[in-house]
């Protein structure tokens, strides 16, 4: 194992890394600070919510981890207009 290379790579990953942790922190905070200060009921609503939305919102998780890698690699305007056209149509029919 090079460990520069490992060093490397967790270094340039750093920052990916402390952006998914504090999302994480930030959900399970808000989930921590609704069961303590407004029930357990208001709990499961919050949960059952944010569970429906994050179901709609997979197609655009998709599309997005599909096409934004090339887009940055081939910066085509026109795929970038075109799934942003039909993301817009899905998201208002």
């Amino acid at each position: 194992i090079n460990i520069e290379a490992s060093y490397g790579c967790v270094k340039e990953g750093g920052m990916i890394f402390l952006a998914s942790l504090s999302a994480v922190m930030r959900d399970r905070l808000t989930a921590l600070l609704i069961a303590k200060y407004l029930g357990l009921e208001s709990l499961a609503y919050f949960d059952l919510v944010t569970k429906l939305v994050n179901a709609l919102l997979t197609p655009f998780h998709v599309l997005n981890n599909v096409f934004y890698p090339r887009f940055v690699k081939t910066k085509n305007y026109t795929i970038f207009s075109k799934v942003l056209f039909i993301s817009i149509i899905f998201i208002y029919n």
